[in-house]
């Protein structure tokens, strides 16, 4: 009995040593860099919703994320398939429609709301959409009266 119970120990041992020994496969390495970074790019979408109105650049959202502006870059756009700074931009200009539907707001208050000043939020929207500002708000009106 001794005997079968000191073999059963060498390969309890031989089990653990090989398993706590085995490297992790790429694809586990590859699957928890993907989670890793999906989550990343997540709270830095959730960073840019909330700080919309702020000044933005890649260098002060990566400082937010502690991440260098290269890796950001590649992990938003491979996670994405845009860029982050497409991505801010169609946020803002996502924001500013909708700013503009409620009506609240003048042309510059929105503006500054969405994160630009007047001047070059015109430019953008125009850019972006086709129309300049009051242009979209007078066919948003117009499309509500009918």
């Amino acid at each position: 009995g001794e005997h079968i119970i000191k073999n059963r120990l060498e390969e309890l041992f031989v089990y653990l040593y090989r398993f706590n020994n085995t490297p992790v496969s790429d694809d586990a390495s590859n699957s928890q860099k993907y989670i890793h970074n999906r989550d990343l790019v997540k709270r830095i979408q959730e960073y840019i919703d909330r700080n919309i109105s702020e000044k933005l650049t890649l260098e002060i959202i990566a400082k937010a994320h502690n991440v260098s502006i290269t890796h950001l870059k590649r992990i938003f756009k491979a996670q994405t398939g845009t860029t982050i700074m497409t991505y801010l931009t169609e946020t803002r200009l996502e924001a500013a429609k909708q700013l503009i539907r409620d009506g609240k707001y003048n042309f510059t208050q929105i503006a500054e709301k969405v994160g630009y000043d007047l001047f070059y939020f015109s430019e953008v929207f125009k850019k972006k959409t086709g129309m300049s500002p009051s242009e979209y708000a007078k066919n948003t009106q117009k499309k509500h009266r009918n």
